[in-house]
Order: structure tokens, then C-alpha cells, then sequence
């Protein structure tokens, strides 16, 4: 990473956005950015009953991931976050009758 490179890189950008004409248009330039939570927590402190054995669960694996995203464009309009969780493949006629309802 140097200025040689973020140069090139901020011109290629500059460059497509004016190839596809939205230069200019700071309400069609989105960016979305999401961050991926882990259900499986591990406490650094407890609270027990004195006189009670304390145990702490360990598992080898990390948890499921929920996945929450936002997106804003350079106008400053921003979308409410959106939470992305774990569920069953749906197969195609599910997903139809989930999405259009008649």
C-alpha cells in the first residue's frame, strides 16, 4: 500500500463512475458494510452462589453466525439495518409462496 497504488486506484474508480455516469449523482453511490456476530460467548466473570462449584462450558466449535448489514450512499440517506440469519435451504417452490403471496 502507497500512494503510487491508492492513486491508481482512486483514478480507476473516478473513471468507471464516469463510464457508467453516476459521477455526479452522490445518491447512487452506495456502500454496504456488515459485521458477522457469533453466538457462542465466553464469560470472563461469573456470579455464583459462594460455597457452589463455578463451571465454565467450552465447545470446539465457534457458534453460529448472525449477520447484521447497513448500507448509506453519499448523500447521507442510510438504510435501517438488515440481520441476516441462519435458516434451512429453502427449495424453489417454498421461496415462491413465501415471497408472493396469492
Amino acid at each position: 500500500m502507497n500512494t503510487v497504488v491508492i492513486g491508481k486506484w482512486f483514478d480507476s474508480v473516478s473513471e468507471h463512475l464516469d463510464s457508467i455516469a453516476v459521477k455526479n449523482m452522490p445518491a447512487r453511490l452506495w456502500n454496504v458494510d456488515e459485521c458477522g456476530l457469533q453466538d457462542h460467548f465466553v464469560p470472563q466473570k461469573v456470579v455464583v452462589q459462594v460455597g457452589k462449584p463455578c463451571y465454565q462450558a467450552t465447545f470446539g466449535e465457534k457458534g453460529e453466525t448472525t449477520t447484521v448489514a447497513t448500507a448509506f450512499n453519499a448523500a447521507g440517506t442510510y438504510m435501517k439495518p438488515f440481520v441476516i440469519m441462519k435458516e434451512k435451504c429453502l427449495n424453489a417452490s417454498s421461496v415462491f409462496s413465501v415471497c408472493h403471496h396469492t
